[in-house]
């Protein structure tokens, strides 16, 4: 399962560099990517923070020194890196709900940091290490994220489209105003549809404003 996180990082690395260039397909490869992520950690985390393989789910070996405690904190790592994993999505793909989950994750992972620090410390428990890696690399983006607002991404993802910005800005500002909602689609669609296709687009806005 090693393998397939590190399989899974790298394709929504890719993903968001795709994202951000604006290259059709990084929305989508994004989404996929990091829920495959979050279902590694949680609900198999009871396996994967045991460092146990997936073959070897049925073998009574495998959980040899596995207590019940150290399943109950590989659970719960498991939820809170899913939680900061899903919540760092929304957060990316503009989608409600982001910053709730991403502080509730990193609240859960603040407490596995600090019992696998300890663990570590006390008796130098290579399992321990194993999360806490984990744990401070994803935490820290979560983090990152939380800190960052919306429209911070999208200024980013958007740094060479004035208009568009502009018009997002507009909307966030009066989220219930259709005129401005309607800008900002328009903007968005002028950017992602070739010269043709918005065209279109637009003619097809202006006759139905019309009627």
């Amino acid at each position: 399962m090693r393998i397939l996180e590190k399989i899974l990082a790298i394709a929504a690395l890719i993903a968001l560099i795709l994202k951000f260039s604006l290259v059709s397909g990084g929305d989508f490869i994004a989404l996929w990517t990091m829920l495959i992520l979050a279902c590694l950690y949680y609900p198999l985390g009871f396996l994967f923070f045991n460092q146990i393989r997936l073959r070897d789910i049925f073998k009574k070996t495998s959980y040899k020194n596995v207590t019940a405690p150290r399943i109950i904190f590989a659970i719960s790592t498991g939820i809170g890196l899913s939680a900061i994993v899903v919540g760092s999505l929304f957060k990316l793909l503009n989608f409600s709900g982001a910053d709730e989950m991403l502080l509730s994750g990193l609240i859960v992972t603040t407490v596995v940091f600090v019992i696998a620090l300890t663990l570590l410390l006390k008796n130098n428990d290579t399992n321990s290490k194993f999360i806490l890696w984990r744990v401070g690399l994803i935490g820290g983006i979560g983090i990152f994220l939380l800190l960052t607002s919306e429209l911070s991404i999208v200024k980013f993802q958007y740094r060479n489209h004035p208009n568009y910005v502009e018009a997002y800005t507009n909307y966030l500002a009066d989220p219930r105003n259709e005129e401005l909602y309607k800008k900002m689609e328009l903007e968005r669609n002028r950017i992602r549809l070739t010269g043709e296709e918005f065209k279109r687009f637009e003619e097809s806005v202006n006759n139905k404003a019309h009627d």
